[in-house]
This record gives C-alpha cells, sequence and structure tokens, in this order.
C-alpha cells in the first residue's frame, strides 16, 4: 500500500494552484485600433493578426490593441516587421477559470465568440491567428470552424496559425519534440480541413496541460471536468454555452476580480472623500464627487461580497483545514491565516454600507445637485457610513500585503480545487479502508460493552479509532455537499477493473455516515473502560448506551443493516444500499489489479502533477528553453507568422519538428 500513503500524503496540495493556471460573457462591442487601408474596411490593415491571450493575462473589458501576457512579444515583432500594414489585437474575453463568474467552459465560448466576431470585421485583410493556453483552444476552436469552411472569414485568407499550449491539441505533429500525450480537454476530431498545414502547435514535453497520457489518468479527468469537455464537440462559433452540462458549474465564483491589497487604499479614500463633504466652509458636492464615492463604495461592495461568498464555502466545506494543513509560508497557509483574520470582521456590515453608500451616491446624483448643504443629513450619513466601513476594514487593512495578495490568488480558484482535493483524498481514504476490519471491530466493540468487559472493549476501540482515522481526517476536510461531486470525479478516472465506479459508490453511501459521531463514541469508549480498568467499576454503566449509540450511527448497520435500522446522519435522510457488499466487490476488484499497478499510477500521477505545478513549466519553458535553433518557442511563433504573412527570411523557421529524442 506504499503507493496509496504516497498518493495521500500528496493529496492536500497537488491541485490547490492546478485550477488556477490550467485553468484558468458580455456582449460588448470591441473597437478596433482605426488604421487607413484602401479596400480592407474601416479598422482593417493588409495584415490582421489575432492573438488570443491564455487564462488571467486579459479581462472582457481590456483595450484589443494593448500587448497582453505570453504573445506580447510576438505581436510587437510583427508590428515592428510590418509597421502601419498590420494590426495586431489582442483578443478580450473573460480569460476566466471559475473565478469570474465564469466556468472554463464559458469564458472560453466567450473568447470563441470575441474572436470570431472581430475576424468577420474585416473578411479581405490577410489573417493570422495564435493563442496562449486557454487562449491556444480559442484560436483553435476558430481554426477549426474556419478549415470546414464555417468561419468568420475565407480559409484562403488565413496564411498561419499558431497554438501554443493547446489543452485540446490532439494527436497533431509538432514543432520540435516529440510528445505521446495530447491535451487535457481532448481532441477536435474530424481535422482542420482547409487549413491543414497551415497550423503549428509547440508543447513542451514537460507541460501537462497539452501533453497528458494514459500514464496520468486523474490529471486527465480533471482537465476534462474543469475544462468542461464531456463531448467530442467543438465550440460553437455563437459562443453558446449549454446550461447545466458541467456538474462543476456551481462552483463559479465572482471573486477573480478582486483585490484584497486595494482594501486599504479603498476603505482610507472613501472615508477621506466622505469626510469632506461635510467639512466646514466645503462647496456643495459635484455629480462627480459623488459618481467617485459611488464607484469607490461599490468597488468594495463587489470585494466584500466575493470574499463573504468564498469564506462561507471555505467555513462549510472543509476548505479551511485543507488551508491550514500546508506548510507555513506557503499560498495555502497565508490564506488559511487571512480566513482567520476575516472572522472577526464583520462582512455584512461592510457589504450593508458600502451598498448602501453606492445607493445613496446615485440618488443624490441623479436629483437636484442644488438642495445639497454640507450640514444636510444626507451627507452627514455619508460621511458617518464612510468612517465605519474604513473602521471595520482596519483588521484586513493591516492584515501582511503578502497574505493578502497570496490570498487573492487562491481564493479565487478555491470552490473548485476544493473538490478536487476532496477527490483525490477520498479515493484513496476509501481505497485504503480495512472495511471488513471495521465491521468485525465494531461488532465486536458492541459485544463487549454490551457484556461490560472494560478490559476488551478499551482495546478494541483503540484498535477501531486507528481504523476509522483516515474517515475522521477527510470528514473533517469536506461534507455531503461536496461529496457528490467529487464521487462523480472519480467515477470518470477509466480502469479495466471497475475500482473508481465501485469507489465512488461507497464515497456517496459513507458521504451520510456520521463518522465523526462514530469517532467520537468509539473515543468515549475507550475512556471510559480506561476509568473502569484503572479501579473506577461504577463507570462500567456508561459502557451499554455508549455502545448503543455506536450501533444506531456506526458503520456495522450499513455493512448489513445488523440492528434491522438504517443509519441516519444528524440533519439528513437515512442512508441506504448495502455497503457491505459494494465494498467485498472493491476489494476483489482492487485485488485483481496486477501488483497494484494501477493504484500505484495514481500515486505517481499526483506526484508528477504536483512537481509540474512547483515548475511552472507552463509559462516558463516556452521563453527560457530554445525551440529551434536558438529561438524560444514564444520566438519561433513571431517568426513563423511574419514568414507566412510574406515577411522576413523563411529559413528562419526551418525546424526539426516531431523529432524523436532518441534519435538525437
Amino acid at each position: 500500500m506504499a503507493a496509496l500513503e504516497q498518493l495521500k500524503r500528496s493529496a492536500v496540495r497537488v491541485v490547490t494552484t492546478m485550477v488556477a493556471t490550467i485553468l484558468v460573457l458580455g456582449g460588448t462591442a470591441v473597437s478596433l485600433p482605426t488604421a487607413a487601408a484602401e479596400g480592407f474596411g474601416d479598422g482593417c490593415t493588409e495584415y490582421m493578426v489575432y492573438l488570443v491571450p491564455g487564462t488571467s493575462e486579459t479581462t472582457t473589458n481590456a483595450n484589443p490593441s494593448k500587448p497582453a501576457g505570453m504573445l506580447a512579444k510576438v505581436g510587437q515583432e510583427l508590428e515592428r516587421e510590418f509597421g502601419e500594414k498590420v494590426t495586431v489585437v489582442y483578443v478580450p474575453y473573460s480569460a476566466s477559470a471559475y473565478n469570474k463568474g465564469l466556468s472554463y467552459k464559458g469564458s472560453k465560448s466567450e473568447g470563441v465568440r470575441k474572436t470570431a466576431g472581430l475576424m468577420a470585421k474585416c473578411p479581405r485583410s490577410k489573417v493570422g491567428l495564435a493563442g496562449y493556453s486557454q487562449g491556444a483552444e480559442v484560436a483553435g476552436d476558430v481554426a477549426w470552424h474556419i478549415g470546414h469552411g464555417e468561419g468568420p472569414v475565407p480559409a484562403a485568407t488565413v496564411r498561419a496559425v499558431a497554438l501554443l499550449a493547446d489543452p485540446k491539441r490532439g494527436n497533431e505533429k509538432l514543432v520540435g519534440t516529440k510528445v505521446d500525450g495530447a491535451g487535457v480537454a481532448g481532441e477536435r476530431k474530424g481535422g482542420y480541413g482547409s487549413l491543414e498545414g497551415r497550423i503549428k502547435w509547440v508543447c513542451d514535453e514537460q507541460d501537462m496541460y497539452c501533453n497528458t497520457s494514459s500514464a496520468n489518468p486523474f490529471v486527465g479527468i480533471i482537465g476534462k471536468a474543469v475544462t468542461g469537455a464531456t463531448t467530442d464537440e467543438v465550440t460553437p462559433l455563437s459562443g453558446e454555452t449549454p446550461a447545466g452540462e458541467n456538474g462543476l458549474d456551481s462552483l463559479v465564483s465572482d471573486f477573480g476580480d478582486t483585490d484584497l491589497t486595494a482594501i486599504g487604499d479603498k476603505a482610507s479614500e472613501l472615508k477621506n472623500r466622505t469626510a469632506a463633504l461635510t467639512r466646514e466652509g466645503a462647496d456643495t458636492p459635484s455629480k462627480d464627487q459623488l459618481n467617485k464615492i459611488g464607484e469607490l463604495a461599490a468597488s468594495l461592495n463587489k470585494t466584500y461580497s466575493s470574499t463573504a461568498d468564498i469564506k462561507n464555502f471555505a467555513d462549510k466545506n472543509g476548505a479551511r483545514t485543507l488551508l491550514t494543513a500546508e506548510k507555513n509560508g506557503t499560498p495555502g497557509a497565508q490564506t488559511a491565516d487571512v480566513l482567520d483574520t476575516l472572522d472577526g470582521v464583520d462582512l455584512g456590515s461592510l457589504i450593508s454600507n458600502t451598498a448602501s453608500i453606492a445607493e445613496t451616491t446615485a440618488g443624490l446624483a441623479g436629483g437636484d445637485m442644488s438642495s445639497l448643504s454640507t450640514g444636510g443629513e444626507a451627507l452627514k450619513n455619508l460621511a458617518s457610513m464612510g468612517l465605519t466601513v474604513a473602521s471595520e476594514s482596519e483588521a484586513v487593512s493591516s492584515t501582511d500585503r503578502s497574505n493578502l495578495a497570496a490570498a487573492t490568488g487562491v481564493l479565487g480558484s478555491l470552490k473548485v480545487s476544493t473538490v478536487i482535493d476532496t477527490s483525490l483524498m477520498a479515493l484513496t481514504t476509501v481505497l485504503s479502508t480495512d472495511y471488513q476490519g471495521i465491521f468485525d471491530k465494531v461488532v465486536l466493540l458492541g459485544s463487549q460493552l454490551a457484556a461490560m468487559d472494560a478490559n476488551a472493549a478499551h482495546t478494541s476501540a483503540r484498535e477501531l479509532n486507528v481504523l476509522l482515522e483516515p474517515w475522521v481526517d477527510l470528514a473533517a476536510s469536506a461534507n455531503t455537499d461536496i461529496m457528490p461531486m467529487a464521487a462523480d470525479m472519480v467515477a470518470m478516472i477509466p480502469d479495466p477493473y471497475g475500482v473508481s465506479a465501485i469507489a465512488s459508490q461507497v464515497m456517496r453511501v459513507l458521504a451520510q455516515v456520521d463518522i465523526k459521531r462514530l469517532a467520537d463514541n468509539v473515543g468515549l469508549a475507550q475512556e471510559v473502560a480506561w476509568s473502569v480498568v484503572k479501579g473506577n467499576p461504577a463507570e462500567a454503566i456508561k459502557l451499554v448506551p455508549i455502545g448503543l449509540d455506536i450501533g444506531s450511527v456506526g458503520v456495522q448497520s450499513v455493512l448489513g443493516g445488523l440492528l434491522g435500522r438504517p443509519v441516519e446522519k444528524t440533519g439528513t435522510s437515512a442512508v441506504s444500499g448495502d455497503l457491505l457488499n459494494m465494498t467485498s466487490k472493491l476489494a476483489q476488484s482492487v485485488g485483481g489489479v496486477q501488483n497494484m499497478e494501477d493504484l500505484g499510477q495514481l500515486a505517481t500521477d499526483a506526484v508528477d502533477f504536483s512537481s509540474f505545478i512547483a515548475s511552472n513549466v507552463h509559462t516558463s519553458a516556452y521563453t527560457s528553453k530554445d525551440l529551434v535553433g536558438n529561438l524560444n518557442s514564444v520566438e519561433y511563433m513571431a517568426k513563423y507568422l511574419i514568414v507566412q504573412l510574406g515577411g522576413g527570411q523563411a529559413e528562419t523557421t526551418e525546424t526539426t519538428e516531431a523529432t524523436d529524442p532518441g534519435e538525437r
């Protein structure tokens, strides 16, 4: 079971950062930079290049002409080569991964719609298209539609497509080193039609987002679940996302645009601006003054509302336990410290006061300004609320800035990362549990307690405590709200023995057992029995009711209904199902795995992914490693686009594509 133990040790910290990295709808029209080019249309130039940034590298309202993210250098090189003949567009979209009010799939769909809409404005220009990470998935989907005659521009106008770290890369030929895996989001079926031969993929062999194989089953499942890749369909150009298709949609938060480090400055400015309204000798406030106060209050309101939402989740779903378990100085531990600080902050009052300030200023600015006076009640109330907000914000404002920065990064993806962490932790717990041993020990302890055999009961209780310890740990870090989602994810893990499917069923049943109450009773039995052994025989009478309670809530009633009644968890419905039968099948399935290789594969998966995240390969590899000659991946993409659009020297992009490392 060494592999299982290795997997369990890795479970807490494997995925917290993942989601933010991988992962990682507004319909506002985007204006392109104006460029005069006869015959190409307004805002269009001879060359139009659309670069789609990756997760968190842009926003819906970003300036499309401002360089953004990993591909900024690509755009700058194109502008240096072609000057006014080229317009580089950095596609503005949410670039969200469950942290900006959108799931990854919703964000990607928005990106596809925005990219197609922008390209449709310039159908006669020569086109280049590129994307990085989530942006590569967006650009690749748009290219697929163009290649099949369904795109916003004719395929003949598209001179080059370059996809860097594409999560939806199939088995297409790569520039550089050959890799065995594919993207975590699956592949685009049916090839690329008319664009075959004009698309280049770049993927570092250590980047598991674009190179995941059967050796990484859990990473593959995480990738498909997080990216919403439940089918082989390519995202439609309309950007439509079927509601409820992704089981993780309920984990979306609005925390992505929140910056906890800015609270202090905003609260202080709000206090000063509202206080100035009633200062002696102050002029009647202008509409701009009131609007600025309203904007500050609305911004703080959004920050505190999203913080309250994510804190409520963390409090109810065991995420704080997982964060607290991380080493001091890590982002998780820093986030746990911030959550501890927030325990002493009245978030409800802050949300209410900031909302009131925003509503009041909007009403005043929209009315008769001449009726306002520095001594008026409306302005006095604003000053009072501004002072209250600043005072109530003090605990957060005075928190170590590095802790606030770490928490800002972690909390946005906390919901989905908690479910993934719980999936891995629950799977290892389910697979490592000695169900028959628990069953036998509970029955034995029950008979010993009924007979008031303190010596034997003390020994059995101690041994049962050890058997239940993994489940007590799991109960502390999860609850029935997220366990079904975790079970769904475990059930998706492909294995030829049925282990994952049965394990997910066991998780669903045991999620309804009050493990903590059972463990508390066993601990109490051990304590009372020890007291009797030590010379307090009067305590023996307590052993019988403890045994009855263990029987009513304990595992043996789930394992076959020995007491003839279902197990109930306080506040939940009764459990049904034959867990003993399921766990027997589970044991048989696990026993059929040759040398535990398949389960060990999960352990290796967890360790490999943890190392991958720590290495920062998904970002660093593409600028620090040479891909072709002395060109790194980003530089190669720039050269490729330049040459395909008619500039530069063709020989600069020649490669040793798909070279097998063993043949070097």
